[in-house]
Order: structure tokens, then sequence, then C-alpha cells
């Protein structure tokens, strides 16, 4: 479910600054914790997957899958 409160602007990838990792909002599950993230002020949003991954974020194992971590 996208979001429009803290730094989210209805964008689909919310980055988690503090794990450096980055989920998809349009396939989020519970593990993903967004309103935590965003809570604590770590969210950071992403038009892309792919500016998510050259900014150096791993992809949430949860909603995207295949994370590095």
């Amino acid at each position: 479910m996208r979001r429009n409160n803290g730094n989210m602007k209805d964008e689909r990838y919310c980055g988690n600054t503090h794990k450096m990792e980055v989920n998809d909002l349009d396939n989020e599950k519970t593990s993903c914790q967004i309103d935590e993230i965003i809570n604590a002020g770590h969210d950071k949003p992403f038009h892309s997957l792919l500016i998510a991954q050259i900014q150096g974020y791993d992809k949430c194992n949860w909603c995207i899958g295949d994370s590095k971590r």
C-alpha cells in the first residue's frame, strides 16, 4: 500500500536508510514493517528499484525477494 506520510509521496519503493534495504509497496508484506520504518524517519522514496540498487540498497527478501544478505 503506497503512502503519503513521512518522506513518502506515493512512490512505489520505500528505502530503509537504517538497513539500506528497499521495499516494494505494491507487494508489501506484514514482515516489511513499513509503518515502523516511516515512523522512525528511516524512509527514503524511490521511483524505481534500479535507482535504489544503484544507490546501494538491497532488495527486501519479503516483498521483492533475492536479497543479497
